[in-house]
């Protein structure tokens, strides 16, 4: 009898794993609770680069004259034929990874997956008898989402997580990114493309704060965001905020990471913006699945403690 494996989880991680252990002979089940193709495909590589093509394209529709050519009126960008754009792609994409997992024998079902017991999930949806599935073994790819803090409570509308800023219905006039990582410093080069006055708030001394980017990258890419007009403050953070008529009056404050802040440091500052943009790293969609039935442990943040086996 082939080994049956399960598989929680149809993004990069989850639907390779799949059709690997599909050739080498095991019976292998994804479970999914969105689109296949996970946050890459969904909410984050593919998206934000189609729509960071439209970005680029349009600059270099401002900057047609210098290179000898005629463009009447100012060009702009259309935001429903964008997103028009991104759903095409993104469901030919999903199209041929349905497609891989049926070649391969797989069998696909969507759903939210729970780990009733070793050996055995549960997958329910909406107005949909509960479907168990056994298994031998089990390989959890579940994957993470935007992290929500309550100081930033997203409400898709004025205050964005990632996932809202690739599926917005205009650009929006002005915008504040909370947090200057590899995500925001993408979004902030993206809505500065598509029109947007951007400004860009990071806690720490520079953009990428990461230990694999070195500083003079960091340099790099301020020197380049600043010839985009692109604002940002580094060693600050994001004190609070309230609405206004036209968006958001924010207030920003030295960073709590500063040890000996200079008087400029503790100076604070107001932002009058359309939309806040909150890019302060994500979280794994680890909760309520059952992991504790299985033995498996969690660090304080939610990520799955896995050894060396």
């Amino acid at each position: 009898m082939a080994t049956r494996i399960t598989i929680i989880g149809a993004g990069p991680g989850g639907y390779v794993a799949a059709v690997r252990a599909a050739q080498l002979g095991a019976e292998v089940t994804v479970i999914e609770r969105e689109n296949v193709g996970g946050t890459c495909l969904n909410w984050g590589c593919i998206p934000s680069k189609i729509m960071i093509k439209t970005a680029a394209v349009l600059e270099e529709f401002h900057r047609a004259e210098a290179f000898g050519i005629a463009v009447d009126g100012s060009p702009r960008v259309d935001m429903a034929r964008l997103m028009a754009r991104k759903s095409e792609i993104l469901g030919t994409q999903a199209k041929g990874i349905l497609a891989l997992l049926k070649h391969h024998k797989i069998r696909h079902i969507p759903g939210d997956a729970y780990i009733k017991e070793p050996g055995l999930v549960t997958v329910t949806r909406p107005g949909e008898a509960p479907v168990e599935v056994a298994w031998d073994r089990l390989i959890i790819a579940s994957g993470t989402e935007p992290l929500n803090i309550p100081a930033l409570p997203f409400d898709g509308e004025r205050i964005l997580s990632s996932n809202h800023a690739l599926s917005l219905s205009a650009v929006p006039e002005s915008i504040l990114i909370v947090g200057g990582g590899v995500i925001g410093c993408e979004f902030a080069c993206m809505l500065s493309g598509l029109g947007a006055r951007v400004t860009v708030v990071e806690a720490m001394p520079r953009l990428l704060p990461l230990p694999s980017v070195d500083e003079d990258c960091s340099k790099t890419l301020q020197r380049e965001m600043k010839k985009k007009k692109i604002a940002f403050m580094v060693n600050k953070t994001v004190d609070a905020f309230e609405d206004t008529d036209g968006g958001l009056r924010v207030a920003i404050g030295p960073s709590p990471f500063l040890e000996s802040p200079t008087e400029k440091d503790r100076k604070p500052v107001t932002a009058e913006v359309e939309k806040m943009l909150v890019c302060i790293g994500r979280k794994p969609n680890s909760e309520d699945m059952g992991l504790d039935n299985i033995g498996a442990r969690t660090d304080d943040k939610g990520w799955i403690i896995a050894d060396e086996a």
